[in-house]
């Protein structure tokens, strides 16, 4: 899996891209690497692209494992929603097109009821529900050059 991702400062944006084979371990990983990162900064925003990521198997079924990534990744959110954001208000999106990252995108942001998490299929639409107007023409392009990216290297073998 590989994460292009870039914190926008002056809108306390980060804008995340997933692509390849999605992994809750390369996450966990790219996710400890970014919280160090962004520690100094207050993050009220976060757009995930999941447009160019694949949640099935190679025959292109839904993986066995499905329901447990999704009860992961709300309880890696719930966690940094806690001691971290510690309950601050924070607008998720997340861009979607194909069925399993759709279906993945309803489950996790169902699972937060009482948060501002959605997502969306455009880009346009993303901008509206983070409310970042100025970035509502050119979202799409932004993406596209997110100027970090991180990929899981493999163990080296002796």
């Amino acid at each position: 899996m590989e994460i292009r991702y870039q914190l926008f400062e002056k809108d306390n944006l980060l804008i995340q891209k997933f692509i390849g084979a999605f992994s809750v371990e390369d996450y966990l990983i790219y996710n400890g690497q970014v919280r160090r990162e962004l520690s100094l900064y207050q993050v009220k925003k976060v757009l995930l692209d999941f447009r160019d990521s694949l949640f099935s198997e190679t025959d292109g079924k839904m993986p066995r494992d499905f329901r447990e990534k999704i009860n992961r990744m709300v309880e890696i959110r719930k966690n940094i929603n806690e001691n971290e954001q510690k309950n601050e208000i924070l607008k998720l999106v997340i861009l979607v097109e194909n069925p399993l990252p759709t279906a993945f995108a309803l489950l996790f942001t169902n699972s937060f009821a009482e948060m501002d998490y959605s997502h969306c299929s455009t880009g346009k639409r993303a901008a509206e529900l983070l409310d970042i107007p100025s970035y509502r023409d050119n979202l799409e392009n932004m993406i596209m050059n997110l100027e970090n990216l991180f990929i899981k290297q493999d163990t080296p073998r002796l």
